[in-house]
């Protein structure tokens, strides 16, 4: 067997090569197909894919750049990457034996006497962002007015529905999440909150269940951020890092005054419930805004700087190695908590780790070790470890966080590698330092400080890239319970087949639908969309939902402009 021709190209963000069969990842349900010496491609990982990550030996990603989860984790982890293929997902089949260079960001496949079809059709305009090219496709404006103008308090623009636009989906991966409309005011309103007001709003729109940005739009609010950061204009970003880690607190503080309440939910008059999620979603409009770009300004602002000073003094290898040794993580992210707490207290008790990874269930082993030496405290760990990251799940709110025991030892008893060690990022931060008095000794003191300020509000976007995600997880646990309970109440009054079906509405369409004003008919008008939307999410991201009248896992969705 011999190493082919190259099969893709991307963006090396964590060095290293590696072998073995590829394993292609569409959603949360398919992660059991990860063997260990796999190698995992998916779209983006995300923090719930953590423990098969140190499954894999490499990771190859559609999109992504060096601040994408998936470059940061690998890093972490140690093993080589490949993110920002553009197709991997189409091209990469399932037991295909491939190689990953981390280093030059290609990927080879091994094949006997086999020429690899490469042809792949690109629309003529194309935008770089969030590491990855975003194709443009042609669109009419489908709105002349925000989709949720509860929450929207800026002036916005007279609009030509009738006219062109190209869009861009900025984040491909991310299907057509349930509860659409959670986003997009934040999303549409980023360049107020950065103050690029006279950019007017980013006007958003759905095609194929994904979430579009108007090109023009989006590609002035990138100019503005690189001008602010590449001209080093420090209040500019001291002024964005005080006001994110504002919003930070905002959301904790709203969420714990909800999670008091949340006890009450089943017996509040449902406007009480609407007005307490408004409440919320005011301040998670604001917290979205200013987090949305966070990993597409490291990106395609400041990592590619990082790298441009680099190529000023070296060549080209001697530049990589540098900036792959600058851009490791020197401090634990999130996702590295949660991955290390679950090590720790896997591996604390020698006599019972076997038994996690039998084919026993979950409570046949709970019942066998509450029996054995050390059971009852293993036990009341477990409960710790459920109690402080139970919130932990996909970021869409329909599938539910990991709310008990069995629940969290399934978790770790299908995704947690036997052998997992816990990676040392104080190694990194040794390596790191040696590197600056490597560079020291070279570049002009000058441009070196350039250059580390570049690289260190490159790490703070890489680590807030994770934590902020982590951030959202944990306060839209409270906010998934309250929409439950307003789908129950809806349900109940024969509207809703399933109390899940309201994570297929729209925000706005909630409201209308608690709204006694409105017509029984405009209210069947909006419940009618929600079997094609089902449909469109399935067709795009392979997750199969619950049973409805009019769904068909295996239907070709409508294309009906906003609401696909």
């Amino acid at each position: 067997m011999r190493r082919n021709q190259v099969i893709l190209k991307g963006l090396g963000a964590s060095r290293g090569k590696a072998i073995g069969p590829a394993t292609v990842i569409l959603n949360i349900q398919q992660l059991d197909k990860v063997k260990d010496g796999d190698v995992i491609v998916t779209r983006m990982t995300t923090p719930d894919m953590v423990f098969v990550m140190r499954k894999a030996v490499g990771i190859v990603t559609d999109v992504g750049g060096m601040c994408s989860h998936a470059a940061i984790i690998s890093r972490e982890l140690g093993i080589p990457c490949v993110v920002g293929t553009g197709n991997a997902t189409k091209i990469l089949k399932d037991g295909m034996l491939i190689e990953v260079d981390g280093n030059t960001g290609v990927v080879y496949r091994y094949e006997e006497n086999e020429r690899i079809n490469m042809l792949n059709k690109t629309s003529s305009t194309e935008f770089r962002i969030f590491g990855h090219k975003a194709k443009a496709i042609i669109l009419k404006m489908s709105r002349d007015k925000p989709l949720c103008p509860e929450n929207w308090n800026f002036k916005w623009p007279s609009v030509d529905v009738n006219q062109d636009y190209e869009w861009v989906a900025p984040r491909p991966e991310i299907t057509g999440d349930p509860i659409g409309s959670l986003t997009v005011s934040g999303i549409e309103k980023i360049p107020y909150i950065l103050g690029f007001s006279e950019i007017g709003p980013l006007y958003v729109r759905y095609y194929n269940a994904t979430q579009y940005l108007r090109l023009d739009k989006i590609k002035m609010v990138m100019a503005a951020l690189k001008e602010q950061i590449i001209s080093r204009n420090k209040d500019f970003i001291d002024k964005y890092k005080d006001e994110l880690y504002n919003s930070y607190k905002e959301l904790d503080k709203i969420t714990n005054e909800i999670q008091k309440k949340k006890s009450s939910f089943t017996t509040m008059d449902p406007s009480d419930l609407l007005n307490l999620f408004k409440k919320w979603w005011k301040v998670e409009d604001e917290f979205f805004a200013r987090t949305y770009l966070i990993q597409a300004i490291g990106d395609d602002i400041v990592w590619p700087k990082v790298r441009e000073i680099l190529t000023e003094y070296f060549e080209r290898d001697e530049a990589d190695e540098y900036f792959t040794i600058l851009s490791l993580p020197t401090k634990k992210t999130t996702s590295m908590e949660f991955f290390e707490d679950c090590i720790t207290f896997i591996n604390k008790f020698n006599t019972i780790k076997p038994l996690i990874f039998t084919n026993l269930s979950e409570k046949e082993t709970i019942g066998i070790i509450k029996n054995m030496k050390d059971g009852k405290k293993w036990l009341k760990e477990l409960e710790n470890i459920t109690k402080k990251w139970g919130w932990v799940r996909s970021r869409l709110f329909y599938h539910e966080p990991i709310s008990d025991i069995e629940k969290m030892l399934r978790y770790m008893k299908k995704y947690f590698p036997k052998d997992a060690t816990i990676p040392d990022v104080n190694k990194n931060a040794r390596e790191y330092e040696d590197c600056i008095k490597k560079l020291s000794s070279t570049m002009p003191k000058e441009k070196l400080d350039e250059l580390l300020f570049y690289v260190d509000l490159g790490k703070f976007l890489s680590e807030e890239r994770d934590n902020h995600y982590y951030l959202f997880m944990r306060n839209s646990e409270v906010i998934r319970d309250l929409f439950l309970e307003l789908g129950k109440r809806l349900r109940e009054q024969g509207l809703l087949h399933d109390e899940r079906d309201i994570f297929f509405l729209f925000i706005q369409e909630v409201f209308e639908l608690f709204n006694p004003e409105i017509p029984v008919s405009d209210k069947q008008e909006i419940l009618s969309k929600i079997p094609n939307r089902m449909n469109a999410f399935t067709y795009v991201s392979k997750i199969k939902l619950h049973d409805r009248p009019g769904y068909n896992p295996n239907a070709t969705p409508i294309r009906d402009g906003e609401y696909y």
